[in-house]
């Protein structure tokens, strides 16, 4: 069966994403470069962050949300998941964002400010600030950071709780808008992160995920799932090729459907969401998928 027809099939299982938004406008001069951020007063420390609602959700972010590359859509997938009560998730994600970043990104919340929503995701949607072209003599890290605080500035708008997640290194992907003056080096991407989770400890409506860390476990093929597709086996180790499809940066459809999970364990260990109100049948889904194939796809 082809990646194609399982991540349309798998979107026809979980409840279709709304349509990608490909709006493309002019692209809006970055900000002057911004001075290290300074440690934070005991004082300004924020106060606990509210509980989590998950009435009305929205999902912002790249491919990888949107579901591009044979993987499962994040709108959908929460959707799926959620058990209580709650509108359908608003799809905000734009599959091509890494087109024209900037104006992506404030469009998607653009759509959030009217929507309202009472939680929104964000695990994937500062990958391209982060990977923003850099050209010969410019300084990779004041480059890298100033458009990161373009990002930032989008997320801050949000005033429900968001689930934000931090960049991955992916280095290695064989994905063609990923050149090499997109990558961050190393020692950059170190910074990045850093420089993001001081600006999370300033708020009390984000939370930040470990997407790094996550991603590092599925390239090295080290994530072990309960159980198994024919349910005879206590646990299945995803390999590398397991997980994602060849390009190397989107995962597959299980791939998917693993992070998934983990982002919906992640929940309900440290916001309080409880199995009631969220939770993904990793092994029942991914066998409906592979039953809802036509014959054509065998």
């Amino acid at each position: 069966m082809s990646v194609a027809r399982l991540a349309l099939s798998l979107s026809i299982l979980l409840g279709s994403a709304c349509a990608q938004n490909e709006k493309v406008l002019p692209k809006p001069a970055p900000p002057q470069p911004s001075a290290a951020l300074p440690a934070i007063p005991e004082a300004e420390k924020p106060s606990a962050a509210p509980r989590l609602s998950l009435e009305r959700v929205a999902v912002v972010g790249a491919s990888v949300s949107a579901g591009v590359g044979g993987s499962v859509p994040l709108p959908a997938l929460l959707d799926h998941a959620t058990h209580a009560k709650h509108e359908p998730v608003l799809d905000a994600t734009d599959k091509f964002m890494g087109v024209n970043v900037f104006d992506s990104g404030e469009y998607q919340f653009d759509q959030v400010v009217e929507e309202g929503p009472t939680l929104v995701f964000a695990v994937d949607f500062l990958f391209w600030y982060a990977h923003t072209l850099v050209r010969a003599g410019e300084d990779e890290l004041e480059s890298r950071r100033k458009a990161l605080e373009l990002g930032l500035e989008q997320v801050a708008r949000a005033q429900c709780p968001v689930i934000l997640g931090d960049i991955p290194d992916m280095s290695g992907a064989q994905f063609k808008t990923l050149t090499a003056n997109r990558m961050p080096s190393p020692e950059v991407l170190v910074a990045l992160n850093q420089h993001l989770h001081d600006w999370v400890a300033k708020r009390n409506n984000v939370t930040l995920v470990p997407l790094d860390a996550w991603v590092k476990k599925l390239r090295a093929g080290e994530w072990v799932l309960e159980g198994s597709q024919d349910g005879q086996s206590k646990a299945t180790v995803l390999t590398r090729d397991d997980a994602f499809v060849p390009d190397k940066l989107h995962p597959s459809p299980l791939g998917a459907l693993a992070l998934g999970q983990q982002l919906i364990v992640f929940l309900r260990d440290h916001k309080g969401i409880t199995k009631a109100e969220l939770e993904l049948d990793l092994w029942g889904s991914y066998r409906k998928l592979l039953a809802s194939r036509t014959p054509s796809a065998k």
